[in-house]
């Protein structure tokens, strides 16, 4: 089923875009985004303040930067999985390119 609070991330996500506020539509797509991840993985921890979701996958830690959407790890094997993984949820969230910057 849908992970404990999505709803919730999803409707803030989307009010925060209705009102032009991308600052907090992309706080509640990271949320949203580590709730996915921990569905598919386990346990993560969302850092808002430096853009990172933590997680750790068969006792390897992995590092999430949100904001560009790498993954860093040891394994490589691991990194190219979660990054597919965040590859879908991005698309998902996002069905068309949007840019944010000036």
């Amino acid at each position: 089923g849908e992970p404990h609070g999505a709803a919730n991330a999803d409707a803030a996500r989307q009010a925060a875009l209705a009102a032009g506020d991308i600052a907090a539509a992309l706080q509640a797509e990271m949320q949203l985004a580590g709730m996915l991840l921990a569905a598919q993985f386990g346990p993560v921890a969302v850092d808002e303040a430096a853009g990172h979701i933590r997680l750790q996958v068969d006792g390897v830690e992995l590092v999430v930067d949100h904001v560009h959407g790498k993954v860093a790890c040891e394994s490589e094997a691991l990194r190219v999985r979660v990054e597919k993984v965040l590859q879908r949820i991005t698309e998902a969230l996002r069905p068309c390119a949007l840019d944010f910057e000036d």
